[in-house]
Protein backbone atom coordinates (compact mmCIF):
# COMPACT_ATOMS: atom_id res chain seq x y z
CA UNK A 1 0.00 0.00 0.00
CA UNK A 2 2.99 2.38 0.93
CA UNK A 3 4.58 1.47 -1.97
CA UNK A 4 1.95 2.30 -4.64
CA UNK A 5 1.06 5.58 -2.35
CA UNK A 6 4.87 6.17 -3.36
CA UNK A 7 4.88 5.26 -6.47
CA UNK A 8 2.04 7.39 -7.56
CA UNK A 9 3.50 10.52 -5.52
CA UNK A 10 7.14 10.22 -7.35
CA UNK A 11 4.84 9.85 -10.97
CA UNK A 12 2.89 13.00 -10.13
CA UNK A 13 6.11 14.90 -8.85
CA UNK A 14 7.61 13.92 -12.50
CA UNK A 15 4.33 14.82 -14.71
CA UNK A 16 4.50 18.28 -12.93
CA UNK A 17 8.17 18.75 -13.34
CA UNK A 18 7.91 17.47 -17.41
CA UNK A 19 4.76 20.51 -17.26
CA UNK A 20 6.67 22.72 -16.30
CA UNK A 21 9.85 22.20 -18.04
CA UNK A 22 8.01 21.89 -21.24
CA UNK A 23 5.86 25.52 -20.08
CA UNK A 24 9.05 26.99 -19.61
CA UNK A 25 10.64 25.69 -23.37
CA UNK A 26 7.45 26.47 -24.91
CA UNK A 27 8.03 30.61 -23.42
CA UNK A 28 11.55 30.39 -24.24
CA UNK A 29 10.71 29.15 -28.05
CA UNK A 30 8.20 31.98 -28.33
CA UNK A 31 10.37 34.42 -26.91
CA UNK A 32 13.28 33.66 -29.31
CA UNK A 33 10.97 33.55 -31.98
CA UNK A 34 9.90 37.08 -31.56
CA UNK A 35 13.32 38.60 -30.58
CA UNK A 36 14.40 37.28 -34.10
CA UNK A 37 11.86 39.27 -35.86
Amino acid sequence: MIISVTYYTVDALIGTYHRVLYIIIDSLTVLYYSLRW
